[in-house]
């Protein structure tokens, strides 16, 4: 038991002398890295800053372009639909009652129900 006593005793004192070497070692080579790396790595975050606010943009863009895109059908659709409302007859637009021969009476006033009339009409349309 003595002998292993005596053997790591050395060996404690051998680390003892070669740690500070190797973190003095360290220290330098820590050193190195970051007077290499730490321009390198500056220009590349600055770089992917850009990156990422070119990318907001681009998207920001993309939503307007979707959006007028949108709006473009929509218009077109309206114009369809106004183009279809102006051919549409008075047949398309009316029920078949107020067509017949009794309804021009309710339209041209010569009856004694006019105010009620007038007022259905109204409605109707």
């Amino acid at each position: 038991m003595a002998d292993t006593r005596t053997a790591l005793a050395r060996e404690a004192q051998g680390f003892d002398r070669r740690l500070p070497k190797i973190d003095e070692e360290l220290r330098a080579i820590s050193e190195q890295v970051d007077r290499l790396i730490s321009p390198r790595l500056s220009r590349l975050r600055a770089t992917y800053g850009e990156l990422a606010d070119k990318r907001g943009e681009v998207r920001e863009a993309l939503s307007v372009y979707k959006t007028l895109q949108d709006m473009q059908a929509r218009r077109e659709a309206l114009e369809k639909d106004t183009e279809n409302a102006k051919s549409a007859t008075l047949e398309d637009l009316h029920p078949i009652s107020l067509l017949s021969p009794g309804a021009s009476l309710l339209r041209t006033g010569k009856n004694p129900y006019r105010p009620l009339c007038g007022f259905l009409l109204n409605i109707v349309v």
